[in-house]
């Protein structure tokens, strides 16, 4: 059986989080001390590390085939989190000509990934953790000398994107936009730094209804406590609309992440943990796992004239 011992070491960090970040501090609207405590549980923790994740990814996978009965390894597992950056590039439709910015990069291997398998003309990834990106640096050191004008890591937020306005021709983030703050300030930053005609992807859970979070939070101590946030997918997509993206497109592959998570889950130390919980949710229809993708609509070619007639 594989080796997931590291996994008793990450439940430890999930139960301390009730330490680190008191339930008091979410039952009022967002401040900016939620943000402050998100990117605290990276700094202190190098979750991509873990067995739970593998390989210095930190999502939960994609799995192109049914998982079969018996032991995943952990080539396995690594490449099914390899596949959701795959599948959000391609839908993407990412060029040589493009350049990219991935929102919450984390331990940046994702963006390495794009890098050698796309082929972009730049990457830069962002995170919220000075710590993550600091060990991102140590991790994608040969790649950052091989590519110095093409690969970029460094520290910001999703709310506050540390970029001039209309740099990028595509954006995405990979389970990180349950983490984020203010989904509209995300949204209007996206907005900002994407250039006309250019797309936004999403790949992430959401909640499938106004009760989703309240029903997760019962047994979901990361949901209870504020780190992650059940949201229901029509809201982003509202929020979408309202920004003024354009060709919104919502995706369900809960079918091709949730089975095949939690089998990895059931081999482990964690087998008997609230870990699972995420499955049960799923089966229950509390939630799901959704890929958004959206364009930013083309500047009419009347704006100037209208701005400056």
């Amino acid at each position: 059986m594989t080796d997931q011992r590291p996994l008793k070491t990450y439940a430890a960090i999930v139960k301390s989080l009730a330490l680190i970040i008191p339930l008091s501090s979410f039952q009022s609207a967002p401040q900016q001390g939620e943000h402050r405590s998100v990117a605290e549980m990276y700094n202190q923790n190098n979750l991509g590390a873990y067995c739970l994740f593998a390989g210095n990814f930190i999502n939960f996978g994609f799995w192109e085939h049914p998982v079969q009965t018996g032991t995943i390894s952990i080539d396995q597992r690594i490449e099914s989190q390899k596949n959701l950056y795959r599948l959000v590039i391609k839908k993407l439709q990412v060029t040589e000509a493009d350049k990219l910015l991935e929102v919450s990069c984390g331990l940046g291997v994702g963006s390495s990934l794009v890098m050698t398998e796309f082929n972009p003309k730049e990457i830069h990834g962002i995170d919220i953790s000075q710590a993550q990106i600091s060990r991102a640096k140590k991790i994608n050191s040969e790649m950052l000398q091989k590519y110095p004008t093409r690969i970029f890591l460094n520290v910001g937020a999703a709310e506050a994107i540390p970029y001039c306005p209309e740099s990028f021709e595509k954006i995405f983030s990979i389970e990180a936009a349950q983490h984020f703050e203010n989904l509209e300030r995300f949204v209007e930053e996206v907005n900002r730094v994407l250039k006309p005609g250019g797309s936004l992807a999403i790949a992430t859970f959401f909640g499938t209804s106004n009760e989703s979070h309240a029903l997760l939070s019962t047994t979901i101590p990361t949901i209870r406590d504020g780190i992650d946030r059940a949201r229901p997918i029509y809201e982003f997509e509202e929020i979408l609309k309202r920004n003024g993206f354009t060709n919104i497109k919502t995706e369900n592959i809960g079918k091709n992440v949730w089975h095949g998570f939690d089998q990895w889950v059931a081999q482990g130390d964690l087998s008997k943990s609230w870990t699972r919980n995420w499955y049960k949710c799923y089966q229950k229809g509390f939630i799901d796992y959704f890929l958004i993708t959206a364009d930013k609509p083309e500047r009419s070619p009347f704006r100037d004239w209208i701005l400056y007639d």
